[in-house]
This record gives C-alpha cells, structure tokens and sequence, in this order.
C-alpha cells in the first residue's frame, strides 16, 4: 500500500502528536497532506508505522469531536463546526 495512503487514514491531531514524538514543528498552518509530507521525508518508515499504529490503538471514538475542536482552536479561531 503507498506511503501516504496509510498515513491518511490518521486525525490531524494523531499527526500532530507524531510530529512531536518526533520533535518537528507541529505545521498548524498547514495542510493535512504537507504534515503527511513532512512525516515521510523525516521520520525512517520503521519508526512511523510504529507511532502511527500505536495512535490508531490508542483511538477514542468517543472524544474525538471535542478533541479535533480543540485541536482547530489552537490554530486562530479557524474551526469549522463538528457536528
């Protein structure tokens, strides 16, 4: 399966918490595919699909609205509604 197509599968904010495992900058700016980008071009494929299982894991389906509310808060107020 292609790299990127994996990684898409994943919330923004379970690539945020990747990219800083990995201590990259956390790109709130940007788009979902150049954080998607970024991870492949830095992190070696091993330790990526490690962290990206373990987050899948550890997914809550329960919370996932308030967090990816909170998420978009932090990036100024630029939050589409959740419904």
């Amino acid at each position: 399966m292609d790299a990127r197509r994996k990684l898409s599968i994943l919330w923004r904010p379970e690539l945020a918490r990747i990219l800083e495992m990995n201590r990259l900058p956390r790109y709130r700016e940007k788009s979902k595919e150049f954080v998607q980008r970024k991870l492949l071009e830095k992190v070696p494929e091993t330790i990526l699909w490690q962290q990206a299982c373990e987050e899948l894991f550890q997914r809550d389906y329960n919370t996932i609205n308030d967090e990816i509310r909170r998420f978009r808060s932090g990036r100024n107020g630029s939050a589409k509604k959740i419904r």
